[in-house]
C-alpha cells in the first residue's frame, strides 16, 4: 500500500486509476443505462454541457430517482430534525449525584433546562444543513451509489459539501474493508487559489507561466498512519505547505461510501448492477420496437399496372 517515498501524489494516482480501470468502464455503462450525467464517459467531460445520450427508454432514470429520493427522505425527512439528543437515565443519575441535588422536582427542572437546550442545538443543525444545501447533494451521492455503487463525501469546514464519483477518488482497503488511504484528484482555476498558494506555483514551476483561466489539477492524499489520518496536497506535482494537518478517523470529513462492499474489495457494487442482464435486454428490445416502427411506418407509393401513369 505504502508508495515510494520519492513518487509524487500523481504518480500514486496513476498507479491506482490504472487498477480500477474495468470499473469505470463498467460504471459508465450503467450510468448510460440510467443517468448518463452520473458516470459521463471521460472523452466527454468537457464538452461544454452538450446532451448526453443514454437508452431509448427512461425505465432506468425513473428507478434511480425514485429510489435515491426515498433513501435521502428516510435518513434526513423534510420537516425536523433528523436526529435526537437526550439525557440517558445513567447520565442524569450521574449528574445529580455529583451536583448533590436530591430533591426530584430539581432534577426534573434541571433535565428539562438541558433538554431544551438539545432541542435548540438540533433546530441550529437543522438550519446549517439547510444552508448548505445538504439534501441536493446527498441525493447526488446516493444516485452515484445506487448507479455505480460508490461515492466519496468531503465535509468542508465551511461551504457546502463536496460529491466525487469513483472517476474523481481512488480508495486502498484493508481486507476486513476498513479505509486505510484516498487520494482524490480535481482541477480548479489558477485564479481561485489563494494568493500563497498562487506564490508557490510560480516560485516552484517557472517553467510553466500561469494565467487567471489555467487548469490546475490538485491531488489531496488521506493516508492513515500512527492512528490518525495524514494530509498532504499536490498541484501540478508540487506539493503543497499546507501545514500539518491529521484527523482521527471517527472525524475524518471525507466519507467513503458504498451500496455493497464484497469482502477483499475495495470498491463497491451498485443496485444497477445487480439487474444488468434486465436492463441490457431492455436496452435491446426498445431498440427493436424503435426499428420495427421505423419500417411500418415506411409509406410505398404503388402504382397500377392498367393505369396510364408513367412510373419513370
Amino acid at each position: 500500500m505504502n508508495s515510494a517515498k520519492d513518487k509524487t501524489l500523481e504518480q500514486r494516482w496513476t498507479h491506482l486509476d490504472t487498477k480500477k480501470s474495468t470499473l469505470l468502464s463498467r460504471c459508465e455503462t450503467y450510468a448510460r443505462w440510467t443517468i448518463a450525467s452520473l458516470f459521463p464517459p471521460a472523452n466527454t467531460q468537457n464538452t461544454g454541457g452538450a446532451e448526453l445520450l443514454g437508452t431509448n427508454d427512461s425505465i432506468g432514470a425513473r428507478c434511480v430517482n425514485h429510489l435515491s429520493n426515498k433513501v435521502v427522505t428516510t435518513l434526513f425527512r423534510p420537516q425536523g430534525a433528523f436526529f435526537r439528543l437526550h439525557l440517558p437515565r445513567k447520565v442524569i443519575k450521574e449528574v445529580a449525584a455529583a451536583a448533590g441535588m436530591d430533591d426530584k422536582a430539581e432534577i426534573a427542572a434541571a433535565v428539562e433546562t438541558i433538554e431544551a437546550e438539545l432541542a435548540d442545538t438540533e433546530a441550529e443543525a437543522t438550519d446549517r444543513q439547510d444552508m448548505i444545501e445538504y439534501r441536493p447533494n446527498a441525493t447526488n451521492a446516493a444516485q452515484l451509489l445506487i448507479a455505480t455503487g460508490n461515492a466519496l463525501i468531503y465535509h468542508p469546514d465551511d461551504g457546502p459539501v463536496h460529491v466525487y464519483s469513483v472517476r474523481d477518488y481512488c480508495v486502498v482497503r484493508d481486507l476486513s474493508g476498513t479505509v486505510i488511504e484516498i487520494l482524490t484528484r480535481e482541477q480548479k482555476a489558477f485564479e481561485t487559489f489563494s494568493e500563497s498558494v498562487q506564490q508557490q506555483l510560480r516560485e516552484r514551476k517557472k517553467d510553466q507561466a500561469y494565467e487567471d483561466n489555467s487548469n490546475v489539477t490538485i491531488y489531496t492524499s488521506i493516508k492513515f498512519d500512527d492512528g490518525k489520518f495524514h494530509v498532504t496536497q499536490e498541484a501540478d506535482c508540487i506539493k503543497l505547505d499546507i501545514g500539518q494537518v491529521f484527523y482521527p478517523r471517527k472525524t475524518l470529513p471525507w466519507v467513503v461510501l458504498t451500496w455493497k462492499l464484497a469482502r477483499g474489495e475495495d470498491y463497491g457494487r451498485g443496485l444497477v448492477e445487480e439487474y444488468a442482464g434486465t436492463f441490457h435486454s431492455l436496452e435491446g428490445y426498445h431498440q427493436s420496437l424503435i426499428n420495427i416502427a421505423g419500417i411500418m411506418g415506411d409509406i410505398k407509393f404503388l402504382v397500377n399496372p392498367a393505369s396510364l401513369v408513367d412510373v419513370i
